[in-house]
């Protein structure tokens, strides 16, 4: 099981250049700075201690000792949490499964791993996900047969992507070859090798974003998808459906009991189901510049500061022989 509080109290304090090799143990320097394998080796030895002390310890620890597990068992177990170890965010009883950790602090705590704050709805389909889904929700979407898997800031939810880690390891998690700054990837594909969905956002501080995927075997150009992780999913699960010669009568069975709880639970939390050609026009009466992915720049103009977008003197064939002869000079 995660343990948010150490998560918490690493993400809140910057990290020591010299990590766990550091041998200051000067007070000052150790409120100051958060040395996290010191921190989880403290933690464990703690929690042994606690062990050794309990009646039950003994027992606990021959229960463990006489178990065997073959290498596939145990990379199992720690690639694919049990149900304690699942982050749940719906609240009431489902919340001791993270202790005294509440919705705010997880969204906080996601925030500081990945620097932007996720959108509404990738929680809410996060609580979806773990109710088909119970002891591995990013893989919810797998066994109904949607080819897709939760991936990148989900992983924090599920457990496998440590607080522990700088900010610079958890904003390069699963990302792609193209992928610029301002994607995040939320979704893989099982089935179509390089592509993946995520939140496209304009500005890092801005809650208002967009859903756009590209496939990084084939180039660097993003589509929009939509404006929320249910009305995609919902679109792959359709085109999904329509493969005949790959899916069997009982996987689309299960395809369509999905779309059904899907859309139902779009219903129930007022997500709009808008076409992404809609989405699109929208944006491009926004776009001030195009860009090599497609998706276009969109600044704000202050009024204030007189503070905006300028164009380049440049052509596109110009700025991208410009950019080509940096990323071959030698």
């Amino acid at each position: 099981k995660p343990n948010w509080a150490a998560l918490f109290a690493c993400m809140a304090l910057p990290v020591c250049k010299y990590g766990a090799s550091c041998y200051r143990k000067n007070p000052d320097h150790l409120r100051k700075f958060s040395h996290p394998q010191n921190d989880e080796k403290q933690q464990r030895t703690r929690q042994k201690r606690k062990l050794s002390t309990s009646p039950v310890a003994t027992s606990v620890c021959e229960t463990e000792a006489g178990n065997t597990h073959t290498n596939a068992e145990q990379s199992e177990s720690i690639n694919r949490p049990s149900d304690a170890k699942i982050l749940k965010l719906s609240g009431g009883d489902d919340s001791e499964v993270v202790g005294a950790t509440s919705d705010d602090g997880v969204r906080q705590l996601v925030r500081k791993m990945m620097l932007v704050q996720m959108p509404d709805d990738f929680y809410h389909f996060w609580d979806f996900c773990a109710s088909i889904n119970p002891s591995a929700p990013e893989r919810a979407l797998l066994s109904s047969g949607a080819g897709l898997e939760l991936v990148g800031p989900f992983h924090i939810l599920s457990g496998r992507l440590g607080g522990h880690l700088p900010w610079t390891r958890c904003v390069l998690h699963c990302r792609y070859f193209y992928d610029p700054p301002e994607f995040v990837t939320v979704l893989k594909s099982t089935t179509e090798d390089g592509f993946h969905i995520g939140y496209f956002r304009d500005e890092p501080d801005s809650d208002i974003c967009l859903l756009a995927s590209n496939n990084a075997s084939e180039n660097c150009q993003f589509r929009i998808e939509g404006e929320n992780i249910f009305q995609v999913v919902k679109r792959k699960i359709s085109e999904r459906c329509k493969e005949k010669s790959s899916l069997s009568s009982e996987q689309r069975q299960k395809l369509l009991s999905l779309d059904t709880r899907l859309t139902a639970k779009a219903r129930d939390l007022g997500l709009a189901m808008d076409n992404p050609a809609t989405i699109s026009r929208k944006r491009n009466k926004l776009v001030l510049s195009k860009c090599f992915h497609k998706l276009g720049i969109v600044v704000p103009y202050d009024k204030k500061t007189e503070v905006g977008y300028r164009p380049l003197p440049l052509t596109d064939s110009e700025g991208y022989c410009i950019v080509f002869a940096a990323c071959t000079w030698k």
